[in-house]
């Protein structure tokens, strides 16, 4: 089984942490043995720690916390990590100084728009130290490189998000 470390900064109910929460509940089906760290709450944290994920919260008190940083490091290290992902440039600085040295891949996702220059100029840092950049579309992709201006060219690959199947089935006869 691969092991993989999933982490979200809060967890309320967004467009990437309800993929987040779908990954997790179909981690095991899919063979990865997969860990989330929230570091903040939210209106799902409930939904994730019944998500069939390991989940572990950690609290994270400074916009660079490096006791945040200690604990990830520990968890990639007791659990032998194989793969990190985070889906915000705040998660991706703690998950990539957290790594340094370890046998560890980095993946950060892009789920949307970023908000501001401190997210940017963290984003515009960690495209190059991750393994592979995920982005959700391409009209995203193009907005992050005309907009934001970060270099999207290489290492980004697109994947598209979705609900989970089992998530908007009905077994009542809608039409």
């Amino acid at each position: 089984m691969l092991k993989v470390l999933h982490t979200l900064d809060s967890l309320g109910r967004g467009g990437a942490e309800m993929q987040a929460l779908d990954v997790c509940r179909n981690a095991k089906k899919h063979e990865l043995d997969l860990t989330f760290v929230a570091t903040g709450g939210g209106a799902l944290e409930e939904d994730f720690r019944q998500s069939g994920a390991e989940f572990i919260r950690l609290n994270r008190r400074l916009p660079v916390d490096f006791n945040v940083v200690l604990q990830l490091r520990k968890i990639l290290k007791q659990r032998e990590i194989q793969i990190v992902q985070g889906y915000q440039p705040v998660e991706g600085l703690h998950l990539y100084l957290a790594s340094i040295g370890l046998p560890v891949k980095r993946v950060l996702s892009f789920q949307g728009f970023i908000y501001d220059e401190k997210n940017r100029r963290t984003a515009k840092f960690l495209i190059p130290q991750m393994h592979a950049n995920i982005v959700v579309s391409r009209g995203l992709q193009n907005w992050l490189e005309e907009v934001d201006k970060l270099s999207v060219r290489q290492n980004f690959h697109v994947v598209y998000n979705g609900a989970d199947r089992e998530r908007i089935l009905s077994n009542r006869k809608i039409l």
